[in-house]
């Protein structure tokens, strides 16, 4: 059987301009909503950093508003007024000595400072001392600690005290404190050199 192709059947056969426009706008349709997407996306994500930055810098500023910081300085006068002596006495313990001295530790920070502890190392003779604790430290408030520490009785040593203690908020902190001892016959001379802060 013989098949007769008509031009009627040419024409529905054969796309016409509108279906090629219709598929031009739905293609353009398609590309312009990725676009759109792409960018919603990408905004998205720069509001999520610009709100975890502001979230960032409030953390901050908050601690630093609450943040402690302690100074150092030798005591002249025990807690209860009475005279310190120059170097307590050194009692032998082995082939080291263990030398004692009163120290003030006071907060000059914004914040109150707790779970202090603190240890002292003799840096020249690579000795190191026990770990003490101390107390909550108001802003603006002192305490007298002691720092023991071991010395092969060398006439001057370096010492370096290691503090760590939190803020209110638990962020912690390590404030290490240079101190230079020198032992001429029976005079002590203590110079704290300048303390580096840092926070952990």
């Amino acid at each position: 059987m013989i098949e007769i192709t008509t031009a009627e059947t040419v024409l529905k056969n054969t796309p016409l301009v509108t279906d090629w426009l219709m598929l031009l706008v739905t293609f353009v349709y398609v590309v312009a909503t990725i676009f759109i997407y792409k960018a919603n996306i990408e905004s998205a994500c720069a509001a999520r950093e610009q709100i975890e930055e502001s979230r960032r810098q409030f953390k901050e500023t908050t601690r630093l508003n609450l943040m402690p910081f302690f100074e150092f300085e030798v005591a002249e006068k025990s807690i209860y007024g009475s005279e310190v002596a120059p170097l307590n006495l050194v009692i032998p313990k082995g082939d080291a000595f263990y030398a004692s001295r009163e120290y003030i530790i006071r907060n000059i920070g914004l914040g109150t400072a707790k779970n202090i502890t603190y240890r002292c190392i003799n840096l020249t003779e690579s000795l190191e001392g026990d770990l003490k604790k101390v107390s909550a430290i108001k802003s603006n408030d002192l305490k007298y600690i002691t720092l023991d520490y071991k010395t092969l009785q060398k006439e001057k040593i370096k010492l370096l005290v290691i503090v760590h203690f939190q803020d209110l908020l638990n962020n912690n902190y390590t404030q290490n404190i240079e101190i230079e001892v020198v032992n001429i016959k029976e005079i002590t001379a203590i110079t704290i050199l300048n303390p580096i802060f840092k926070t952990a």
